[in-house]
Protein backbone atom coordinates (compact mmCIF):
# COMPACT_ATOMS: atom_id res chain seq x y z
CA UNK A 1 0.00 0.00 0.00
CA UNK A 2 1.19 3.51 -0.81
CA UNK A 3 2.01 5.49 2.35
CA UNK A 4 2.63 8.86 0.76
CA UNK A 5 2.38 10.51 -2.64
CA UNK A 6 5.14 12.89 -3.61
CA UNK A 7 4.54 15.27 -6.49
CA UNK A 8 7.44 16.88 -8.32
CA UNK A 9 6.50 19.57 -10.85
CA UNK A 10 9.07 20.46 -13.49
CA UNK A 11 9.52 22.43 -16.67
CA UNK A 12 12.84 21.98 -18.44
CA UNK A 13 14.36 20.98 -15.09
CA UNK A 14 16.07 17.76 -16.14
CA UNK A 15 19.38 19.00 -14.68
CA UNK A 16 17.82 19.06 -11.16
CA UNK A 17 16.21 15.62 -11.27
CA UNK A 18 19.26 13.40 -10.67
CA UNK A 19 19.80 14.83 -7.19
CA UNK A 20 16.10 15.17 -6.41
CA UNK A 21 14.94 11.70 -7.43
CA UNK A 22 18.04 9.93 -6.12
CA UNK A 23 17.32 11.48 -2.69
CA UNK A 24 13.70 10.31 -2.85
CA UNK A 25 14.83 6.81 -3.86
CA UNK A 26 17.16 6.65 -0.85
CA UNK A 27 14.36 7.09 1.72
CA UNK A 28 13.81 4.19 4.12
CA UNK A 29 10.77 3.19 6.13
CA UNK A 30 8.04 4.74 3.97
CA UNK A 31 6.44 3.57 0.74
CA UNK A 32 6.51 6.72 -1.39
CA UNK A 33 4.81 6.94 -4.75
CA UNK A 34 6.57 9.62 -6.76
CA UNK A 35 4.79 11.41 -9.57
CA UNK A 36 6.67 13.74 -11.88
CA UNK A 37 4.44 16.29 -13.53
CA UNK A 38 6.18 17.55 -16.64
CA UNK A 39 4.92 20.90 -17.92
CA UNK A 40 5.71 20.29 -21.60
CA UNK A 41 9.49 20.32 -21.22
CA UNK A 42 11.66 20.48 -24.32
CA UNK A 43 14.90 19.34 -22.63
CA UNK A 44 14.20 15.59 -22.75
CA UNK A 45 12.96 15.40 -19.14
CA UNK A 46 10.32 12.72 -19.74
CA UNK A 47 12.62 10.38 -21.68
CA UNK A 48 15.41 10.87 -19.13
CA UNK A 49 13.16 10.03 -16.17
CA UNK A 50 11.66 6.99 -17.93
CA UNK A 51 15.17 5.68 -18.61
CA UNK A 52 16.91 6.59 -15.34
CA UNK A 53 14.03 6.38 -12.83
CA UNK A 54 11.47 3.88 -14.19
CA UNK A 55 9.70 3.72 -10.80
CA UNK A 56 8.56 7.35 -11.14
CA UNK A 57 5.01 7.83 -12.35
CA UNK A 58 4.99 10.44 -15.13
CA UNK A 59 2.17 12.87 -15.77
CA UNK A 60 3.20 14.47 -19.08
CA UNK A 61 1.32 17.65 -19.87
CA UNK A 62 1.34 18.92 -23.47
CA UNK A 63 2.31 22.47 -22.46
CA UNK A 64 3.47 24.54 -19.51
CA UNK A 65 0.34 25.14 -17.43
CA UNK A 66 2.26 26.66 -14.52
CA UNK A 67 3.23 25.50 -11.06
CA UNK A 68 -0.23 25.54 -9.42
CA UNK A 69 -1.99 23.75 -12.29
CA UNK A 70 0.90 21.28 -12.49
CA UNK A 71 0.46 20.48 -8.80
CA UNK A 72 -3.27 20.06 -9.35
CA UNK A 73 -2.58 17.54 -12.14
CA UNK A 74 -0.31 15.62 -9.77
CA UNK A 75 -2.77 15.86 -6.87
CA UNK A 76 -5.44 14.19 -8.99
CA UNK A 77 -3.13 11.16 -9.20
CA UNK A 78 -2.15 11.10 -5.49
CA UNK A 79 -2.82 7.98 -3.39
CA UNK A 80 -2.05 7.13 0.22
CA UNK A 81 -1.42 10.22 2.31
CA UNK A 82 -1.11 13.36 0.23
CA UNK A 83 0.71 16.25 1.86
CA UNK A 84 -0.19 19.53 0.19
CA UNK A 85 2.37 22.17 1.17
CA UNK A 86 1.42 25.69 0.25
CA UNK A 87 4.41 28.00 0.13
CA UNK A 88 2.08 30.98 -0.02
CA UNK A 89 -0.63 31.66 2.59
CA UNK A 90 -3.64 29.45 1.89
CA UNK A 91 -3.09 27.10 4.80
CA UNK A 92 -2.09 29.80 7.27
CA UNK A 93 -5.58 31.32 6.99
CA UNK A 94 -7.37 28.35 8.65
CA UNK A 95 -5.53 28.53 12.01
CA UNK A 96 -6.31 32.25 12.23
CA UNK A 97 -9.96 31.57 11.36
CA UNK A 98 -10.27 28.90 14.05
CA UNK A 99 -8.51 31.15 16.53
CA UNK A 100 -11.15 33.81 15.75
CA UNK A 101 -13.91 31.31 16.58
CA UNK A 102 -14.84 29.91 13.14
CA UNK A 103 -16.98 26.78 13.36
CA UNK A 104 -15.47 25.38 10.15
CA UNK A 105 -13.32 26.31 7.17
CA UNK A 106 -14.37 24.83 3.85
CA UNK A 107 -11.93 24.90 0.92
CA UNK A 108 -13.15 25.46 -2.61
CA UNK A 109 -11.14 25.06 -5.77
CA UNK A 110 -13.14 27.35 -8.00
CA UNK A 111 -14.77 30.73 -7.38
CA UNK A 112 -18.20 29.42 -8.43
CA UNK A 113 -17.84 26.53 -6.00
CA UNK A 114 -17.04 28.99 -3.19
CA UNK A 115 -20.09 31.09 -4.03
CA UNK A 116 -22.29 27.98 -4.10
CA UNK A 117 -20.99 26.89 -0.69
CA UNK A 118 -21.72 30.41 0.55
CA UNK A 119 -25.35 29.99 -0.53
CA UNK A 120 -25.58 26.56 1.15
CA UNK A 121 -24.29 27.91 4.48
CA UNK A 122 -26.31 31.01 5.40
CA UNK A 123 -24.19 33.55 7.27
CA UNK A 124 -20.94 32.10 5.91
CA UNK A 125 -18.12 34.48 5.10
CA UNK A 126 -16.07 34.24 1.91
CA UNK A 127 -12.30 34.58 1.72
CA UNK A 128 -10.46 34.24 -1.53
CA UNK A 129 -8.00 35.50 -4.07
CA UNK A 130 -6.71 34.99 -7.54
CA UNK A 131 -3.10 36.01 -8.14
CA UNK A 132 -2.93 37.78 -4.75
CA UNK A 133 -5.99 39.95 -5.43
CA UNK A 134 -9.09 39.78 -3.23
CA UNK A 135 -12.10 38.51 -5.15
CA UNK A 136 -14.98 40.93 -5.81
CA UNK A 137 -17.84 40.43 -3.37
CA UNK A 138 -15.72 38.40 -0.93
CA UNK A 139 -15.34 39.40 2.73
CA UNK A 140 -11.56 38.96 2.78
CA UNK A 141 -8.64 38.04 0.58
CA UNK A 142 -6.09 35.41 1.52
CA UNK A 143 -4.47 37.34 4.34
CA UNK A 144 -4.38 36.23 7.97
CA UNK A 145 -4.48 39.94 8.85
CA UNK A 146 -7.80 40.33 7.03
CA UNK A 147 -9.15 37.12 8.59
CA UNK A 148 -8.38 38.43 12.08
CA UNK A 149 -10.57 41.48 11.38
CA UNK A 150 -13.68 39.38 10.65
CA UNK A 151 -16.23 38.32 13.24
CA UNK A 152 -16.04 34.56 12.69
CA UNK A 153 -17.52 33.38 16.00
CA UNK A 154 -19.59 30.30 15.22
CA UNK A 155 -19.52 30.96 11.47
CA UNK A 156 -18.36 29.04 8.43
CA UNK A 157 -15.50 30.45 6.36
CA UNK A 158 -15.45 29.45 2.69
CA UNK A 159 -11.91 29.77 1.32
CA UNK A 160 -10.61 29.67 -2.26
CA UNK A 161 -7.15 30.47 -3.64
CA UNK A 162 -5.40 30.12 -6.98
CA UNK A 163 -2.97 27.51 -5.66
CA UNK A 164 -3.29 26.03 -2.17
CA UNK A 165 -6.99 25.22 -1.91
CA UNK A 166 -6.97 23.92 -5.46
CA UNK A 167 -4.26 21.39 -4.65
CA UNK A 168 -6.28 20.36 -1.63
CA UNK A 169 -9.56 19.73 -3.46
CA UNK A 170 -7.81 18.01 -6.38
CA UNK A 171 -6.23 15.36 -4.13
CA UNK A 172 -9.54 13.50 -4.16
CA UNK A 173 -8.05 10.05 -4.80
CA UNK A 174 -5.79 10.21 -1.74
CA UNK A 175 -6.68 8.19 1.35
CA UNK A 176 -5.84 11.15 3.57
CA UNK A 177 -4.87 14.75 2.85
CA UNK A 178 -2.68 16.80 5.17
CA UNK A 179 -2.06 20.49 4.72
CA UNK A 180 0.91 22.54 5.80
CA UNK A 181 2.65 25.84 5.37
CA UNK A 182 6.41 26.09 5.25
CA UNK A 183 6.56 26.97 8.95
CA UNK A 184 4.93 23.58 9.78
CA UNK A 185 7.08 21.17 7.79
CA UNK A 186 8.67 19.63 10.89
CA UNK A 187 5.31 19.03 12.60
CA UNK A 188 3.80 17.44 9.48
CA UNK A 189 6.81 15.16 9.03
CA UNK A 190 6.46 13.92 12.61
Amino acid sequence: MIDTSLIVVTWNGRHHLEVCLTAVQAQDGVDVETSLVDNGSTDGTVAYVRERFPWVRIVALPRNVGFAAGNNAGAREARGIAVVIDVFRAFSVAPYAFDAGAARVLPAGEIDAALELGRRFPGALLAGERHARKLPGFDAGNSPTEIRQLDLRGKTLIHTTHAGTQGLVHASAADEVLTAVTQQWQEVAE
